[in-house]
């Protein structure tokens, strides 16, 4: 993949000093202080491909709740305090599943 990096040869700074202190362009960014390379993907770690995982997860479920909410919303004609407390219960539930799952992932760390 290809991404702009700060240059090497000026550290970003676009020139370059010689010997006799002479500051000059740099040759290799052209005085813009950065050049165009390549930087490979690094595979994430387990730990975070769990965390995302969880968070697919909880995102998943979130979307099939809002989805059963609107539907029994529209259904059963719920009201304005009914529809808030079932909303605070669906966040809230998917909020302790992450906040639990990091906690337990971080103390059963194998």
């Amino acid at each position: 993949m290809e991404q702009e990096q700060i240059c090497g040869v000026c550290n970003g700074t676009g020139y370059t000093v010689d010997s006799s202190g002479r500051k000059d362009v740099c040759d290799a960014c052209y005085g813009l202080g950065s050049v165009k390379g390549f930087k490979e993907n690094v595979p994430l770690s387990p730990s975070k491909r769990r965390i995302k995982k969880a968070l697919i997860y909880t995102f998943t479920f979130l979307f099939i709740y809002y989805g059963i909410f609107f539907y029994s919303y529209v259904r059963f004609h719920l009201g304005p305090t009914a529809a808030i407390i079932i909303l605070l219960i669906g966040h809230f539930v998917a909020v302790t599943y992450i906040v639990v799952f990091v906690l337990f992932s971080s103390v059963y760390t194998q």
